[in-house]
């Protein structure tokens, strides 16, 4: 009977580790807390849009009612210039979501924005009440609860901009001489304001950030297999043609690794089926154990082959790859009588290194990965064959076997 092997991945997904983890401070881990921003923006972005457009027509709405009901003097003057000043800003925010990558620049532009848009709110709102009007700050708290849960701001980002415009508030309303229990009043109305919205807001990012990680959670599901935990060829080819794009774009090189379980069918007639599964668990964690650099992919190929993509490595680091693959699995000790290499369970492995240029595919990379395997498995079996400057040459769609006598 073979050895037993280990039958687990050790791996687990960002996603999973801080789904596991939690989030007390609304943050995940660096790289993961970036796509979640990202991803998340994007989606909120047009509803994000809506209510900024939303904000300009209560602004507007508030202006004529104020001015119609409330306006003495100069104090008419000075609603129109709310409106005047801070709806520019907040129209030009509006086209922002537009631009290329708005998900990217919104939240920068935005943490500037609003901050100002907020002084030049309270500066406005503090010279209407110079002028008697008590109910200015009622504008405030509703625009403080608007910040917080409709603009998009994540709650740390909204916390800055309101706790400045509150503060610019007693500043300003301090300087203006305004009656002082207006002032503790409308301050008090302000932090009840702030501590709502900060509820709301933490609230809120708590679910998008549950909804990310699930969301993430069930595309990895759908993207593994089911046997191995490694992604699936699916997800392979998905990978493979990012990052094929990506080195086009960056002039980087490209490893493709071919990985095939030596004589399997033989395993399987020898010692069944469930023995053959467990033999496929445990080399697809020698294979993660080995490829250990974070941007190194690896995935169950089909069958009893895998498959591992290595962006821009060094020579010496793509055998030291391939060397630590034979290790691994010469350390499994898993018996094999029917092996035609030898009494343990070993694995061939042909490996394509590229650049990829911008008038070829994928498909070519592969083929090459794939004609080096050949010449591994023609060669003997248990080693590992390179290919590189076949590359030039090499005409797609036309698999070329590899001979003993001429095998690299």
């Amino acid at each position: 009977m073979p050895h037993s092997p280990v039958t687990s991945l050790e791996e687990e997904s960002a996603a999973a580790r801080q789904q596991r983890e939690g989030y007390p401070w609304l943050r995940f881990a660096p790289g993961l807390e970036e796509e979640y921003r990202h991803d998340t923006l994007r989606q909120l972005l047009p509803q994000v849009r809506l209510n900024l457009l939303l904000g300009v027509l209560l602004m507007a709405a508030f202006t004529f009612m104020n001015v119609l009901l409330l306006a003495t003097g100069e104090n008419a003057a000075y609603y129109w210039m709310t409106l005047a000043v801070i709806a520019p800003l907040l129209l030009a925010v509006v086209g922002l979501t537009y631009l290329p990558r708005a998900e990217l620049l919104y939240p920068r532009v935005a943490e500037v924005v609003m901050p100002l848009a907020g002084i030049g709110f309270v500066t406005i709102e503090v010279m209407v009440s110079r002028g008697g009007n008590k109910l200015a700050a009622s504008m405030l708290v509703l625009a403080i609860l608007f910040a917080y849960s409709l603009l998009g701001l994540r709650l740390y980002a909204a916390l800055r901009v309101c706790a400045l415009s509150t503060l610019a508030y007693v500043a300003l309303a301090w300087r203006a001489d305004l009656p002082e229990a207006q002032v503790a009043y409308n301050t008090l109305a302000l932090l009840f304001a702030n501590v709502t919205g900060a509820a709301i807001g933490h609230h809120m990012e708590r679910l998008q950030r549950a909804h990310f990680l699930e969301s993430r959670l069930l595309e990895e599901t759908a993207a593994r297999d089911g046997l191995t935990g490694l992604f699936n060829r699916r997800r392979f080819d998905e990978h493979l043609l990012q990052c094929w794009r990506e080195a086009q774009r960056t002039g980087a090189r490209m490893a493709l690794l071919l990985v095939d379980i030596d004589s399997f069918k033989a395993y399987n007639d020898r010692y069944g089926h469930q023995a053959g599964d467990a033999v496929l668990r445990a080399v697809a964690l020698a294979l993660t154990r080995s490829a250990r650099r974070p941007t190194d992919f690896v995935a169950r190929y089909g069958g009893e082959e895998f498959a591992l993509v290595l962006m821009d490595p060094a020579r010496q680091d793509l055998s030291a790859v391939a060397e630590a693959i034979h290790e691994a699995v010469a350390e499994l000790r898993v018996a094999h009588e029917r092996s035609a290499t030898g009494p343990q369970l070993t694995v061939s492995i042909g490996v394509a290194l590229v650049s990829p240029a911008s008038d070829r595919t994928a498909a070519g990379g592969l083929q090459l990965a794939d004609e080096a395997l050949y010449a591994a498995k023609e060669e003997g079996r248990n080693r590992t064959v390179y290919r590189e400057a076949e590359y030039a040459v090499l005409a797609t769609g036309e698999f070329r076997r590899y001979r003993r006598d001429d095998a690299g």
